[in-house]
């Protein structure tokens, strides 16, 4: 949603609203040191959502996380359309 400015901007968490800037701890550690990250999907929820997970590789290392990921590709199934609707 870019029809407002980030600060505006509000995210459904568990039925609650929440500043659409709260994501940004997720991601806070590794963009700061500089680190490659990448998600990797992992299943669905209970409720048919889908949930990942944030791999960071080390200094210099951009394409360990992207091959960790792969390797986890099998294991997981990969991608899956989410059957669930955010509350």
């Amino acid at each position: 949603d870019l029809s407002m400015p980030i600060a505006r901007r509000r995210i459904v968490v568990n039925g609650a609203q929440r500043a659409y800037s709260d994501q940004f701890v997720w991601i806070a550690l590794a963009t700061l040191l500089g680190l490659p990250a990448t998600v990797a999907p992992l299943d669905l929820d209970s409720e048919g959502l889908p949930f990942g997970i944030q791999i960071v590789g080390g200094f210099g290392r951009d394409r360990s996380p992207l091959q960790f990921a792969r390797l986890l590709e099998p294991l997981t199934g990969g991608c899956r359309v989410a059957t669930g609707v955010p509350r």
